[in-house]
């Protein structure tokens, strides 16, 4: 009962190394990580815009800890702030 079961996981694993599953696995965490960069800001554009508050969004976002927007300068709220209410300029 155990030899069939082995020798099914031992083709599975053949398989998957033959069609270079891992290197596949390696770039699509690759990419998911470069793009979750851009997907916040605009995340956060996006909310800025229906909020109206730039802190509120950044501190809602709360992707590392509670305090880690804690040690941001306030005047990098207020260039947000002033970001979004230009965005028609641009």
């Amino acid at each position: 009962m155990a030899a069939p079961i082995f020798r099914l996981l031992g083709e599975a694993f053949k398989r998957f190394d033959k069609d270079q599953c891992f290197r596949h696995s390696v770039v699509i965490s690759y990419f998911a990580l470069m793009c979750a960069v851009p997907l916040i800001a605009l995340f956060a554009f996006v909310a800025t815009k229906v909020l109206g508050n730039a802190e509120i969004v950044l501190r809602g976002l709360n992707i590392f800890t509670e305090d880690f927007f804690v040690k941001f300068d306030p005047a990098l709220f207020d260039s947000l702030k002033e970001i979004s209410q230009h965005t028609s300029n641009l």
